[in-house]
């Protein structure tokens, strides 16, 4: 007889998501056996998803209708996910704040607010700077912007 697994999907995690934050956050269900973050193979990065595996099956049901929809806090105090608006502040902090100006990244994070700390907008600078190099390198290819009908892009139709 083969074991049965009692895994759930989540979604629209945060980069900043570890496995232990993730088993922490559904603990509170019931027993965690395994929480997985799903790492892109080519950056190491989260692709923003995982599973968590639970001992029992009410576990599991508890934790997939207690946690339906709602936020993980693994920020500790700050927040890690970032609106449009902060993306906004963020992109006009760095061109006032520049590598040469003291508390830079104080300065930055007060600018875009929303209870961001100094390193929470290092840490997004790196992966901007990151993402920068792969895109750069071929690492991301250019999207087909033709439709599967083999219609012309929206650019195209004008």
């Amino acid at each position: 007889m083969a074991d049965v697994e009692y895994r759930c999907f989540v979604g629209g995690l945060a980069w900043a998501t570890t496995d232990q934050t993730l088993s922490e956050a559904f603990s509170q269900y019931g027993e965690v056996v395994e929480s997985k973050i799903i790492n892109d193979r080519e950056t190491g990065r989260s692709r923003g998803f995982g599973f968590v595996t639970f001992k029992d099956e009410q576990a599991m049901r508890d934790a997939i209708e207690g946690m339906n929809g709602q936020d993980l806090d693994v920020g500790q105090g700050s927040s890690v996910t970032w609106t449009a608006q902060q993306n906004k502040a963020f992109e006009r902090a760095l061109a006032v704040y520049d590598k040469d100006t003291p508390d830079r990244w104080s300065n930055v994070a007060r600018a875009v607010g929303g209870n961001k700390t100094a390193e929470d907008v290092k840490q997004h600078y790196q992966l901007l700077l990151h993402d920068i190099m792969f895109i750069e390198s071929g690492g991301v290819p250019f999207p087909n912007y033709t439709t599967p009908t083999g219609g012309r892009s929206r650019d195209n139709n004008k």
